[in-house]
């Protein structure tokens, strides 16, 4: 399953949200490499922000009112059908463009999966960008299922099983929040 869907929440809060993470004052946290916290291959860095850890709320930032970012998560279980969703992690990312030097001519980032245990990722896209997201249909023959846009206000809903990575900016920032949920 991979369901792209586009304005899953109002321009307004869209625009709330956005002007939230992009702000001067959201707390920000390095990362050496944005798809694996201790990446020995390659070093991709940039910033992070969990809201949610191992299931339990860890910023303040989520629960600050007005909250959009509670009502995106709201939208995704009303999209899902689900009353309530069982939240394992959810956080935002923020990427730079990248030197060649520092990339090395590799602009896709590490291959991952979010969680061991079955779950379903959900990716939301916070400004307009490059720097795709890549599902693999099949990771060992980089066989790509589907490959998705950085545009403010899509998500991307996929089966948690499949692997993916997004790929560096070339031209601008790249905010996104990802939350994994389990059934």
């Amino acid at each position: 399953m991979i369901e792209i869907i586009d304005n899953i929440i109002s321009v307004e809060e869209q625009n709330h949200i956005k002007n939230l993470l992009l702000n001067r004052s959201f707390p920000w946290f390095y990362l050496n490499d944005v798809s694996f916290e201790n990446n020995t291959l390659e070093r991709k860095p940039g910033l992070s922000h969990y809201f949610i850890k191992e299931g339990k709320v860890s910023s303040d930032w989520l629960i600050k009112q007005p909250n959009n970012i509670s009502k995106l998560i709201d939208s995704s279980a009303n999209f899902l059908k689900k009353e309530e969703l069982k939240i394992v992690k959810s956080r935002a990312f923020l990427q730079f463009p990248l030197s060649e030097e520092m990339i090395k001519g590799n602009y896709i980032d590490t291959p991952h999966l979010d969680l061991k245990e079955k779950h379903i990722a959900l990716l939301y896209y916070v400004n307009d960008s490059d720097g795709d997201t890549i599902i693999y249909e099949d990771v060992k023959k980089n066989k790509i299922k589907k490959t998705v846009k950085p545009k403010q206000g899509r998500m991307v809903i996929f089966d948690g099983s499949y692997w993916h990575t997004g790929s560096q900016p070339r031209n601008n920032i790249r905010c996104i929040i990802n939350t994994d949920i389990t059934k």
